[in-house]
């Protein structure tokens, strides 16, 4: 059994959205050109918290990027971004010259492209079946 399962459910708490995503990065300037060169994302107002860092806006959401030493992402370690055709983002990335890498279709997720940030965090872009 899942360590987590055996806690107490906590009815009365309503989780309504992800806020944002924080990522621990290599190269904090790097990622910065990425997220708001590559990605086109507007970079939000940070306050100082006494260590550097950016914070981008991702529709009502932020992507938050942190420097760290010797930081590796899993293989599988990702955030998906929903995307309304997948295809323009393929060619966008093409003409950026940005490697990404496609995923089969599955049915029930859609179509997904995935490509990776300076440290290596995937980013999916995901077109959901309707």
């Amino acid at each position: 059994m899942h360590p987590a399962s055996m806690l107490p459910t906590l009815a009365a708490m309503e989780l309504t959205a992800i806020a944002h995503v924080a990522l621990p990065v290599v190269d904090l300037e790097a990622t910065h050109r990425f997220y708001a060169g590559v990605l086109g994302l507007r970079e939000a107002e940070r306050p100082d918290f006494g260590f550097p860092g950016y914070w981008f806006e991702l529709g009502a959401q932020q992507v938050h990027v942190f420097p760290i030493d010797g930081t590796t992402p899993g293989p599988f370690q990702h955030f998906a971004v929903t995307v309304p055709d997948v295809e323009a983002i393929a060619r966008e990335l093409d003409a950026a010259g940005v490697e990404y890498r496609r995923a089969a279709y599955v049915d029930g997720a859609g179509r997904q492209v995935f490509v990776a940030d300076p440290t290596g965090h995937q980013i999916e872009f995901n077109q959901p079946d309707r």
